[in-house]
């Protein structure tokens, strides 16, 4: 786990009415480097006594046990539960991802695609193992660019919907990778994306 210390940061975005660029003061916390691999995943289904969800076209047996575990949000927010944590608020995962300046992607404020596994330069069918890159303020591995991401938290536009950050390996647009891009998905969306977890107990 990784320390993320305690102070101010810069959230949110310019010129945007749900979710506009706003100064946070957040206590210290403790977050995963990495999202959740599926080797861990099988851990957590074992100790409890539950069947691994079923596989999807991107790992069709769940063999690939080295890369993030694209579980839906229920699962995802089980196994925090059962590791004693939980998953990143919004401004938790945002404040991991870009520091405390308010720079536009993990790196800086310019687009690298060197910097970001899977993007509009680097194009993969699937997801890469966790831990490619290591280009953020505090040592996080992949905070952008592998996979959507859960979050606390919902977005609010023409409803509520479920928090979803950090861009994915299909996405078409570096817009996606932006640090301070949220989307959402509707709370009866069942779609799946990785997770890291947050620790309840942090200080420095």
């Amino acid at each position: 786990m990784v320390l993320v210390p305690n102070g101010p940061c810069v959230v949110g975005k310019y010129h945007n009415k749900y979710y506009p660029r706003h100064v946070v003061t957040l206590p210290s916390f403790y977050i995963y480097r990495d999202d959740v691999t599926v080797a861990q995943f099988e851990t957590f289904c074992t100790s409890t006594g539950r069947r691994m969800p079923k596989a999807v076209s991107e790992d069709p047996a769940w063999s690939q046990r080295t890369y993030p575990m694209l579980a839906t949000s229920s699962d995802a927010q089980d196994y925090c539960r059962w590791a004693g944590m939980s998953l990143p608020t919004l401004t938790q995962w945002e404040k991991a991802a870009r520091g405390t300046d308010g720079r536009v992607y993990p790196w800086g404020n310019e687009w690298n695609s060197n910097k970001c596994v899977n993007s509009v330069r680097h194009a993969r069918r699937q997801p890469a193992p966790v831990g490619q890159h290591t280009d953020s303020p505090y040592g996080l591995s992949d905070i952008v660019g592998n996979e959507w991401q859960w979050c606390i938290g919902s977005v609010r536009g023409k409803g509520e919907y479920r928090a979803l950050r950090g861009g994915a390996w299909d996405e078409s647009s570096p817009v996606s990778f932006r640090a301070d891009v949220v989307i959402g998905v509707s709370k009866d969306n069942d779609m799946y994306a990785a997770f890291r977890c947050v620790s309840h107990q942090a200080g420095e």
